[in-house]
């Protein structure tokens, strides 16, 4: 049976929060990269942690060895230090190449948005039966949530060659390049797909939990 993987993506620099990794944030009694996993892990068979090269984030969240599940496995990035999602995508795709997985999908997140839906993979896998290509977004109120998408491995040549060769592009434009099907989320809560950049924007997640 196909293995369900999805990657988590905090490769970023978190500039707009001084500099402090978003996911490590409070957010009641938890942090918002806590909130994520739980809702993500009962979606797939494995998570993949994508990091900037050199970074301390996987310490910071895993402090002891015992609290890192077995599930989690941590990618670092190939290509040049904040080359953005792309560079977070391709580089899982490969690190599940050269595991020779089973796996034909992998679902992408962002490591910010402690509110996901419960059904992402779920709803991603069936469009992958409606229709027949490589990527699939997701949208919400008729915004497209680039970063959360379900995407083939075989894809991964086509990224490397984009990501050797520029070091700047619009995920946007690469979505479009790729005639990405779009799966509506917006049944989903209102906030499913709710990011925290700033301070601003944790504040406002405060308020969304106490809802």
């Amino acid at each position: 049976m196909e293995k369900t993987i999805a990657v988590v993506l905090a490769g970023g620099r978190s500039s707009r929060m001084g500099g402090q990794h978003k996911c490590l944030c409070s957010l009641g009694e938890e942090r918002i990269i806590d909130s994520l996993l739980a809702r993500l892990t009962p979606q797939v068979d494995e998570i993949l942690l994508n990091i900037a090269p050199g970074s301390t984030l996987v310490e910071e969240i895993f402090r002891h060895p015992t609290h890192r599940p077995a599930h989690i496995s941590v990618v670092e990035d190939l290509y040049s230090s904040f080359s953005g999602p792309l560079a977070g995508i391709a580089s899982s795709m490969q690190y599940l190449r050269a595991r020779n997985s089973s796996a034909n999908w992998l679902l992408s997140v962002a490591s910010d948005t402690p509110f996901i839906p419960t059904d992402l993979y779920s709803r991603f896998l069936q469009a992958t039966r409606l229709h027949n290509n490589h990527v699939y977004v997701a949208q919400h109120n008729h915004q497209k949530q680039y970063v959360f998408a379900l995407w083939n491995i075989a894809l991964f040549p086509q990224f490397d060659v984009i990501l050797r060769s520029t070091e700047k592009y619009r995920m946007q434009d690469i979505l479009r390049l790729l005639q990405a099907i779009t799966v509506d989320f917006s049944n989903s809560n209102e906030n499913a797909f709710f990011n925290v950049n700033t301070p601003q924007d944790l504040a406002a997640a405060h308020s969304i939990l106490a809802q």
